[in-house]
């Protein structure tokens, strides 16, 4: 028997699922040392490991050489699909490290590399954040709502600098809402609380939502 010896299975066909983990290929490996070892890796890492082979570039004598060339090879595919991404749209750090783990890429070689990307300036949770926040408001947003989906990026609003004054000085929070609510259909039924509701959905308060829906429902009352 061989000090070592290794296969690659493909990953299994089947449909990609948005937010859940991608198939991964499997590499079999087979040493003196650690006997029969399965290790599974995203199709990129597979793939480049598989042509790095056929070109006799990969020749490990043993399984520390084995998982050191692995991990080179997983930290050079890890690069360029972190390029990949922020190129399309920006990503917080915990969004990028999700993004990564989805991918197949353990632990190690995802800190390492979000590591780096934080250091090389490619991400950053303060613009990140900042372009989220000023994206959403001009949607209509409120501080709530922002406040919670900016949480599921990993990013705690509190710690932003100038949150929320710098961000809501020159927005009238009565008044957005209450543009918003003027596009509500109302059916003359539990009209109020449809829409504080709605305005709590987009995140104002229950005081502003409350007093932006008695104005609507006067301004109706009095327009019959």
């Amino acid at each position: 028997m061989s000090e070592i010896s290794w296969t690659i299975e493909p990953p299994q066909k089947k449909q990609a699922v948005l937010g859940q983990a991608k198939p991964k290929a499997k590499i079999i490996l087979e040493t003196e040392v650690g006997g029969t070892e399965e290790f599974f890796v995203p199709p990129t890492v597979a793939r480049v490991l598989q042509g790095k082979e056929k070109d006799g570039v990969f020749t490990p004598s043993s399984r520390n050489e084995f998982l050191y060339e692995l991990k080179e090879i997983s930290t050079q595919c890890i690069k360029a699909r972190i390029e990949t991404l922020i190129v399309k749209r920006d990503y917080s750090t915990a969004e990028l490290q999700k993004k990564l783990m989805l991918d197949g890429y353990q632990k190690n070689v995802r800190d390492a590399a979000v590591q780096r990307a934080v250091e090389v300036g490619l991400v950053n949770d303060s613009r990140f954040a900042d372009v989220y926040i000023r994206s959403k408001i001009s949607q209509g947003w409120g501080p709530l709502k922002i406040k919670t989906e900016i949480s599921k990026k990993g990013i705690e609003v509190e710690k932003l600098s100038g949150w929320p004054d710098s961000y809501f000085s020159d927005v009238d929070e009565i008044e957005v809402a209450y543009s918003l609510a003027q596009r509500k259909h109302l059916s003359g039924k539990n009209d109020y609380e449809k829409l504080v509701r709605f305005l709590a959905a987009r995140g104002y308060s229950f005081s502003i939502a409350s007093l932006v829906a008695k104005k609507i429902l006067d301004e109706n009352a009095t327009s019959k």
